[in-house]
């Protein structure tokens, strides 16, 4: 038939977005060797706090940054633990996740990963707080503020900007948890 349009929803069908979990790394050691500093107890109880929470929501990630500091591997690696769906993660260390990278690279380098559905990316204060500003559209001083161990989560394609799907502390996960506890 000549002049047929596809159904209404066919048409609105827009592709799926990335969603982006950004987790600041949690409680670490004060230290003269910043890149070897470590997490202490609570940092663990925080991480694995996040973890247990994204269990709980039945995130799975297709792939996971974190920083090549310590504190940053160590959460990342306590916090991937507490999923069921780990062993199909990939895990990587990049140095986009320092905060010597600029906002630019970073949003360059994450569009480059679109056939991920689901990335975690483990870094540090200010610099994430400054990607998912700029990601959420978010120009001026001061950038997001993440505490330490906090999550925020965004759905995003390169094209457009960001939509918070997410923000919560580790204290916030603890209590939501101990809620939905039977």
């Amino acid at each position: 038939m000549l002049g047929c349009r596809p159904p209404p929803t066919a048409a609105r069908r827009k592709p799926q977005a990335m969603k982006i979990y950004f987790l600041r790394h949690a409680e670490a050691e004060d230290g003269a060797n910043d890149a070897e500093r470590e997490l202490t107890a609570k940092g663990g109880e925080q991480s694995r706090l996040m973890g247990q929470l994204l269990a709980a929501l039945g995130v799975e990630f297709d792939r996971a940054f974190t920083s090549p500091l310590v504190r940053a591997r160590q959460t990342e690696e306590i916090v991937l633990a507490q999923l069921p769906g780990r062993k199909k993660t990939v895990i990587e260390e990049t140095d986009h996740l320092l905060n010597e990278a600029s906002d630019t690279s970073v949003a360059q380098w994450l569009a480059g990963l679109k056939k991920a559905d689901a990335v975690l990316l483990v870094g540090h204060m200010p610099s994430l707080g400054l990607h998912l500003a700029r990601l959420l559209g978010i120009r001026q001083a001061p950038a997001v503020s993440l505490p330490k161990g906090a999550l925020a989560v965004i759905a995003w394609e390169p094209s457009s900007l960001a939509e918070l799907k997410l923000f919560i502390t580790p204290k916030q996960a603890g209590k939501l948890l101990r809620r939905a506890a039977p």
